[in-house]
């Protein structure tokens, strides 16, 4: 469970450069962008406290 917690965790964040990048090409309006860099950012604090600074259990 950690390590799916965990890719996802990293997935948001890789997730969160997307919109900007997106949005600089021309592809997405500004309100847009914000709406999903909320979204990424939530998913982020949301999973991150349950496995970084952990050890491994066993």
């Amino acid at each position: 469970m950690r390590k799916i917690i965990s890719i996802i965790s990293w997935l948001s964040l890789v997730a969160l450069m997307v919109p900007p990048i997106m949005y600089l090409a021309g592809s997405l309006p500004l309100p847009v962008v914000k709406t999903w860099m909320l979204v990424f950012t939530v998913v982020w604090f949301a999973t991150v406290p349950f496995w970084m600074d952990r050890k491994e259990p066993g």
